[in-house]
């Protein structure tokens, strides 16, 4: 079946906007964890979740597109959204790993969407399929954090 490139670069576009997304996800979970270990791990993830999305854009700008830089609308209402719920509600460790894990969904099934399409790019493909381990890697290591009896959640 013939690639098309266009396509190709269209769908590496979207999924680029949602990595920027969860770059921004990262950095609000880092910045409102309690813990400094969880504040830790969501620092290197953002770093390694950006060094994802720069090899996304770098892609794109070789083939000549201008890709987004700051996520997509709805990721930064998400976060807004966030923020107002926990003023009333309360934020704790637990529901901010819980956040960052259905985030993390997510963009699981965005990648795997990308990668049932038949008709990309050998090289769209290819950084979809990094993208895709990297992402189910991350995963794993905030769902064992999660796991973890030092994680807080309010008390009372």
């Amino acid at each position: 079946m013939p690639t098309n490139k266009d396509e190709s670069l269209a769908l590496l576009k979207t999924l680029a906007d949602t990595v920027a997304d969860s770059v921004n996800g990262y950095r609000h979970a880092a910045q409102h964890a309690e813990q400094p270990q969880m504040q830790s791990l969501f620092t290197a993830l953002v770093n390694e979740r950006d060094r994802t999305l720069r090899d996304m854009n770098k892609l794109l700008y070789a083939e000549g597109v201008d890709p987004d830089r700051d996520g997509t609308t709805l990721g930064y209402l998400h976060q807004r959204w966030l923020d107002f719920k926990a003023n009333f509600a309360g934020r704790d460790d637990r529901a901010v790993i819980e956040e960052v894990l259905r985030g993390e969904e997510y963009l699981i099934e965005k990648l795997e969407s990308a990668l049932a399409a038949a008709n990309m790019t050998a090289d769209v493909a290819a950084m979809i399929e990094r993208a895709h381990r990297s992402v189910q890697a991350n995963r794993k290591q905030v769902a064992e954090l999660n796991r973890s009896p030092a994680v807080q959640t309010p008390s009372g």
